[in-house]
């Protein structure tokens, strides 16, 4: 049985009574940015990237698609899950963890790529100043077709 929310307790909500505006303009404002916070992941914005994606990395259109169906599929197991924790711990919090989880694995990203750059592709300088073991870190690069441009130097 789910509770039912009561106009009352809506009302009485200090939050909402001091809003100067109309508390349905907070919740669409906040709502389109978890929208727009969604957006890298999404296929509308996706497919501005497929044309780059098939130029740099050499990938046919159908390889491109077939990998982010599959990427996608991958993904989609984890949503039972999400959704489980959502309804124990509420959306506020759920929201607040996945944000931040999605924003730490952005700027992790980012320490990879600037730690090749900064040592100018070598992989042995560049692990070490991510962490991880030179064999594991080239695996890693391999796996995710990072290789050093030809105009690196050596």
């Amino acid at each position: 049985m789910m509770p039912q929310i009561h106009s009352a307790a809506i009302r009485q909500s200090r939050f909402v009574n001091r809003s100067p505006i109309f508390y349905g303009w907070i919740i669409m404002f906040v709502g389109t940015l978890g929208l727009i916070m969604t957006s890298p992941g999404q296929t509308y914005s996706i497919s501005v990237f497929v044309e780059y994606f098939i130029g740099d990395l050499g990938l046919s259109r159908s390889s491109v698609s077939t990998i982010y169906t599959v990427s996608t599929l991958i993904g989609s197991f984890a949503l039972p899950v999400v959704g489980g924790q959502i309804d124990r711990r509420g959306v506020r919090l759920m929201m607040t963890v996945i944000v931040v989880l999605f924003g730490l694995a952005c700027i992790y990203m980012g320490f990879v790529l600037n730690a090749l750059m900064t040592n100018q592709w070598n992989v042995t300088h560049a692990a070490e100043k991510v962490g991880l073991q030179r064999t594991n870190f080239q695996a890693l690069m391999k796996k995710h077709g990072i290789r050093r441009p030809p105009d690196a130097k050596s």
